[in-house]
């Protein structure tokens, strides 16, 4: 599928601008066309912000020897403005971009009362108009302008490594390219749309954390088997993932918060999809696994409250799936055609779905919770076979006292310290901020602090765990050697109540004896009676002393020397 009219790169009015497109079916005739056509959404873009959507049925298409004529967009001021349709059945989308000329009728304004005369405003200066990027290639054929974008490369090897000075992978760098493998760095950020548009040879994409998005479209028809999306990605765009056709597998991170419509559409060979614990998403988007055929394994994270239209349509391996409590919309046609499901549980918390949700499903059996809005639906729609069940008796609440909490040893900093705790009830590791609260005491200088977790959610009670705070270490200045001794010399702590020094023969420091130093102020000590000739290990800790208790920073780094 393609928009024909308006062409990419064209000039045109403010105001309605119809939207043509061509589709290609074996064998297809225009009006086999569309009765093979879902809904067709199009949408308005400007400054990659989406101004319009409109989601347009068959029916409201007009058939003619090019195609079919979509309804109208509008064009509201001058401007450069990106016009994208996406439509299912067709394998794809297309967009194009076009500037508006603000030529439009203007009427002849009525005569006025001449205006009153005004201050004379001040002459501004004259914009200066924005410049082409100035790209340079390296000897490798990567070519960055200067901003820090990878605006082409032309280097033909199949495993790249993006260059360091890159934080930005261009739109459609790597479209239709030959690039088989490629792995990016921390200092990459961002993705920007089709940069690997049917880059059918690339089946290896290797992300470095630090990258924060995935541009529309990004890897697209590519030839990918397997991907892990890096922690900190906050955002994939519409399409990222279509078509992909050896995707087997993919991992999503927590930090995402936004995936666009169609992103795994077609993709025919992907099994799993994994949400990462803690995800943020609230939406499955329209067509997020259309014709997924294989797909028989996805975790919908808990904070999903809708499933969008298509969702899971075609998914016809898919045999079993969990919706999570807390969801509230399921879309038109968002389980159509799946073949494979035969048992599907309907949350109490849904109070929405539509007429087509479960088209198609012909093996399926709906749970009900007796007294929901799933109930009242199943009954309404008499053809599809149910069971209503009681909704499950909430588990009993775990006290905090039940639960294993640690919490590592810090160094102290002169600032209040507030490291993580780790709990855990059995093999759960429970969250902070969902499942419990924290907070501090006496832990800002050297000593015994304590950490008290408050239960939350499905956990109640107390729990108090103590952590030390201990003194920074110091470093060995100086060693220098004496006859049968040496002496040493280390930097003077500010939190110390004194020093101990040890040393010894051995690396490891096995059997190594030590040398107390009760002053802060003494920063030396010099150690008799050693073997001659003998080359000794030292190194040397503080020590705080509070509540006649002391708390040891690490040990420094060791020194030797010979003794004469």
């Amino acid at each position: 599928m393609r928009i024909v009219r308006p062409t990419d790169g064209e000039k045109v009015g403010v105001g309605d601008v119809d939207i043509w497109l061509t589709w290609i079916f074996p064998g297809g005739k225009t009006d086999d066309v569309l009765r093979k056509l879902l809904p067709t959404t199009v949408e308005l873009l400007k400054d990659g912000k989406v101004l319009d959507t409109k989601q347009i049925s068959p029916s409201t298409l007009v058939g003619t020897e090019e195609g079919a004529r979509y309804l109208s967009v509008t064009l509201p001021e001058p401007g450069t403005y990106t016009i994208r349709a996406s439509v299912p059945a067709s394998g794809g989308f297309s967009k194009v971009v076009v500037t508006t000329t603000g030529e439009e009728p203007t009427p002849t304004p009525k005569p006025t009362a001449a205006p009153k005369p005004t201050a004379t405003p001040k002459p501004t200066a004259t914009p200066k108009p924005t410049p082409d990027p100035e790209i340079t290639v390296d000897e490798n054929g990567f070519g960055v302008d200067q901003t820090g974008v990878l605006r082409s490369y032309t280097g033909g090897k199949m495993d790249i490594t993006i260059p360091d000075n890159v934080n930005a992978i261009g739109e459609e760098v790597f479209k239709e390219g030959t690039v088989k493998r490629i792995v990016t760095h921390g200092g990459v950020k961002r993705i920007l749309p089709f940069a690997f548009d049917s880059c059918a040879p690339l089946d290896k994409v290797t992300l470095a954390e630090g990258l924060k998005s995935i541009g529309e479209g990004a890897f697209f028809s590519s030839a990918l088997k397997k991907l892990t999306i890096p922690e900190g990605v906050t955002e994939i765009g519409t399409g990222a993932f279509h078509q992909c056709k050896q995707l087997e597998s993919i991992s999503i991170p927590s930090s995402v918060t936004s995936m666009g419509t169609f992103m795994f559409g077609f993709s025919e060979r992907l099994k799993t999809v994994t949400f990462a614990k803690g995800s943020k998403l609230d939406t499955l988007g329209t067509d997020m696994f259309y014709s997924c055929t294989a797909l028989k394994d996805v975790n919908i994270p808990d904070t999903v409250k809708t499933l969008g239209q298509y969702a899971f349509a075609n998914c016809t391996a898919l045999t079993a799936l969990t919706l999570p409590d807390g969801l509230t919309t399921i879309m038109d046609y968002t389980f159509e055609n799946c073949t494979g499901l035969k048992e599907l549980t309907i949350p109490a918390s849904v109070n929405h779905m539509e007429f087509h949700t479960f088209k198609g499903c012909s093996n399926l059996t709906l749970n009900v919770v007796a007294g929901s809005y799933g109930e009242q639906y199943v009954r309404e729609m008499e053809s599809i076979p149910y069971k209503v069940i009681s909704e499950p008796t909430p588990a009993p609440k775990v006290n905090l006292s039940q639960c294993k909490a640690t919490v590592k040893d810090q160094v102290y900093t002169g600032k209040a310290l507030k490291p993580a705790v780790k709990v855990k009830y059995g093999k759960k590791t429970l969250k902070k901020g969902t499942d419990y609260t924290v907070t501090y005491k006496n832990n800002k200088a050297v000593g015994t602090a304590t950490a008290t977790l408050k239960g939350k959610g499905k956990y109640t009670g107390t729990r108090k765990v103590s952590f030390r705070i201990l003194p920074p270490k110091v470093a060995l200045s100086k060693l220098e050697a004496g006859s049968r001794s040496f002496t040493a010399t280390w930097k003077k702590s500010g939190v110390a109540t004194g020093y101990q020094l040890q040393y010894g023969l051995k690396k490891s420091f096995s059997g190594a004896k030590s040398v107390k130093v009760k002053k802060a102020g003494t920063v030396s000590a010099t150690v008799k009676s050693l073997q001659s000739g003998k080359t000794y290990y030292v190194r040397v800790r503080v020590y705080k002393t509070v509540n006649k208790k002391n708390y040891y920073s690490a040990w420094s780094a060791a020194k030797s020397v010979k003794v004469k």
